[in-house]
């Protein structure tokens, strides 16, 4: 087995350790084709090789040129690029509310305002419980009601006590033996 020494940390280790499959702009570099992955070996070990910054975390321009150079693909790209779109708009929306409460209530004095934002907590409290109560009643009647039978109501049983054949009673009188 082959070992090589590691220029950063100095250990030697077995080879295998040293290879990374390079990017298409690494494996041109190096005087490969790059029209197809190629695994390369490098001069530091797996530990010590700098890692590759993410697609997710790249600028928009980093992004295109990863896919000009074939890295990334372009649907990944515009993924991406929807899903950091999205996320900015929410936060712009998330603002805009902070921003029209606050100046909605700039008339209020500050321990009007402070006033007021307790009771709006405490309203948005007492609604999250009623609305707990509300689910755990539903699902404690679901679970006290019998499950629905389906299918044809079972016939009814006749019974089985006999029937006393003695004198029907009057009212009033008695019959003792």
């Amino acid at each position: 087995m082959h070992t090589r020494t590691c220029i950063t940390c100095k250990q030697t280790l077995p080879s295998n350790l040293f290879k990374y499959r390079a990017t298409r702009e690494e494996a041109k570099r190096k005087g490969l084709s790059g029209n197809t992955a190629a695994w390369v070996e490098s001069n530091r070990c797996k530990a010590c090789r700098p890692k590759r910054k993410p697609p997710s975390k790249l600028t928009r321009n980093e992004l295109a040129n990863r896919v000009t150079a074939g890295d990334v693909s372009p649907i990944e790209a515009e993924r991406i690029l929807n899903e950091r779109e999205l996320k900015r708009r929410a936060k712009i929306s998330e603002y805009m509310k902070v921003r029209h409460a606050m100046l909605k209530h700039m008339s209020l004095r500050p321990t009007q305002l402070k006033l007021f934002l307790l009771e709006q907590h405490i309203k948005k409290e007492q609604a999250q419980q009623l609305k707990q109560e509300q689910r755990d009643a539903k699902h404690s009647a679901k679970l006290s009601t019998p499950p629905r039978k389906r299918g044809r109501p079972p016939k009814q049983l006749i019974p089985t006590t006999p029937l006393t054949t003695g004198q029907k009673s009057v009212q009033g009188e008695t019959h003792e033996r």
